[in-house]
């Protein structure tokens, strides 16, 4: 015989019985052990058996001389009959009786030891040092006995607390054939008893000759479990936990955890820490204590149902305690959601339809609209550029059961011919190291205020902000430096005035389809388009060339003309 407190493992030897059965006289109660049996022989030892598990739980009160055997052994001497002694006090006429071996008075040997006792008439009583204890169940058993050679009078045996009775058992005259039964008296005290009573034994016989021995007392503690709270109203919004509200749970004479059953929409904790949908107190002893947390969880519907819920509280053999919450007040409302929905690439007509990326804080899908199908169209969450120009796509969400509507986010997507998207992309990715939205033509990535658009059309570097905000310049027919547009006089010298915008402009921009435009204001707020209808080349290098084109002599401005001292350079693509 082995036993653990370990389901599984951790065995060991605590007996080696040769029969069927097997008494565990060292088990505390309220621990919980695991048994196997094997079995031996000259060929060997078996495997274990399945393994089994008890938890003791019931406690046998000490009844002093309940066998007689001490208060025998000291009257034995004096014969038949003689008195009962401490701690049993006689009320009547009252012996023991000595069966040693052979044939007994009246064929009735000692059910324990070799001592029992009898009653002509009268009672015994042994006042115990045990106190009766709220919520338990007690059991008084006796063996009673009758001779074979006499009739059987009437017995009673009974149980008291102080001065009262708790429960009986009785038989009347010739009861039971001869030899012993066995009697038993069940009482179960109430939650509440009055402390300090002594528990006492009282055995009875109206005549001769009724024997008694094996006087036994167990107390078995009733499972109780305790829980009273008055929760107010829970409430929080969905994917937040709620403020959590707590309460006492104790229970006594267990003989297993309790246990907090889940409870939809609640959480639980013993440590107002770590929640879980259930919650233990681990019991020792047959006793368990705590605080039990309680709240809605994060993951609490809003549509769920949490007035009047009850919250199970349970022990096996304990009858369960359920808590309600509150019967309104216990509410989740929808929570908000954001959209997060990043600038996006810009396309090349032709290119390869592309995944739209955009995430909703709830995790519900986000779903999409382009304003301008004909230049981008969105099916699900691809997009795929069909025509040059500009679409924006609009990144939204609807809310579901748990979550309001987000509100929605918009990107522009830029569609780029095939010719200049082709030419851009190569300058950007020969030149730069500029990916992801940074090389979108309307981006400003060293943030010098010039988009890479006019990086590229100037021939400058979109990487460095000084690169950017520098001015063309060229000497003779060799352009020295990439930049801003410049005014400048290009008269003779002669006292003549002839002055020009010059500005850098690609070798390329025909075939990249780059159109610049030239525009000139007299007061920096209205502008004009140039009229010019030549652009003389100054100077150029591999990829650029210096150009100019006149200030014309005058604009029309409200209510005229004026000169204008402004000019500034556009691009687009065809």
């Amino acid at each position: 015989m082995q036993r653990s407190t370990t389901s599984g493992s951790g065995y060991t030897t605590i007996g080696n019985p040769s029969g069927t059965s097997y008494t565990d006289s060292t088990a505390v109660n309220g621990t919980t052990y695991y048994y196997v049996v094997s079995a031996s022989n000259s060929a060997g030892t078996s495997a274990n058996s399945s393994e089994v598990s008890a938890s003791p739980s019931s406690t046998m009160i000490n009844v002093g001389d309940a066998s007689f055997e001490i208060g025998g052994a000291s009257q034995r001497a004096l014969g038949l009959d003689t008195p009962i002694v401490s701690p049993w006090v006689p009320s009547g006429s009252w012996g023991y009786v000595y069966t040693p071996s052979g044939t007994p008075t009246g064929g009735l040997y000692a059910t324990q030891g070799t001592f029992y006792a009898y009653g002509h008439s009268g009672t015994i009583s042994n006042t115990l040092t045990d106190t009766l204890q709220p919520n338990t169940t007690y059991t008084l058993s006796v063996d009673v006995g009758r001779r074979n050679d006499l009739g059987m009078p009437g017995y009673s045996i009974s149980l008291y607390a102080g001065s009262t009775l708790l429960a009986s058992a009785s038989e009347g005259n010739n009861a039971f054939p001869a030899g012993w039964k066995t009697a038993t008296a069940t009482f179960t005290s109430a939650s509440s008893v009055t402390s300090g009573q002594a528990l006492k034994v009282v055995l009875a016989s109206s005549g001769v000759q009724v024997g008694f021995d094996n006087v036994r007392l167990t107390a078995v503690p009733i499972p109780t479990i305790a829980a009273t709270a008055n929760l107010t109203g829970f409430s929080t919004t969905y994917g937040t936990a709620s403020a959590a509200q707590s309460f006492a749970v104790s229970g006594t004479g267990l003989s297993a955890n309790i246990s907090v059953a889940a409870l939809s929409g609640f959480e639980f904790s013993t440590n107002g820490t770590a929640y879980a949908s259930t919650a233990t107190f681990t019991q020792s002893g047959g006793s368990a204590s705590g605080t039990l947390y309680v709240r809605l969880a994060a993951t609490a519907a809003v549509s769920g149902s949490y007035n009047s819920q009850n919250i199970v509280i349970s022990s096996s053999g304990a009858t369960s305690v359920n808590v309600a919450t509150a019967a309104s007040g216990n509410t989740v409302t929808k929570a908000d959601q954001t959209i997060t929905f990043g600038t996006l690439v810009a396309k090349t007509v032709g290119d390869t339809p592309s995944a739209l990326t955009a995430t909703a804080s709830s995790g519900l899908a986000v779903s999409y609209v382009s304003s301008a199908p004909a230049v981008a169209s969105v099916a699900g969450s691809t997009v795929t550029s069909v025509a040059a120009g500009t679409a924006n796509i609009t990144a939204s969400q609807a809310g579901d059961d748990n979550h309001n509507a987000a509100t929605s986010v918009t990107q522009a997507l830029t569609v780029m011919t095939t010719a200049f998207g082709t030419q851009y992309n190569a300058w950007i990715s020969g030149s730069t190291t500029l990916t992801g939205a940074a090389a979108n033509p309307d981006a400003d990535p060293d943030s010098d205020g010039v988009t890479n658009m006019m990086e590229y059309a100037n021939g400058t570097n979109p990487q460095s902000g000084s690169s950017g905000t520098n001015a063309i310049a060229y000497e003779g027919a060799s352009v020295t430096a990439h930049g801003q547009p410049i005014s400048q006089d290009l008269s003779p010298g002669t006292g003549g005035v002839d002055f020009r915008a010059v500005f850098g402009r690609r070798k390329d921009a025909a075939s990249a389809g780059l159109t610049y435009k030239m525009q000139f204001s007299a007061d920096n707020v209205h502008w004009v388009d140039s009229t010019a209808t030549q652009v003389d080349v100054l100077a150029s290098d591999s990829t650029m060339e210096a150009v100019s084109v006149p200030y014309p002599l005058f604009i029309p401005v409200t209510g005229g003309y004026k000169k204008p001292t402004f000019f500034r350079v556009g691009v687009s693509s065809n």
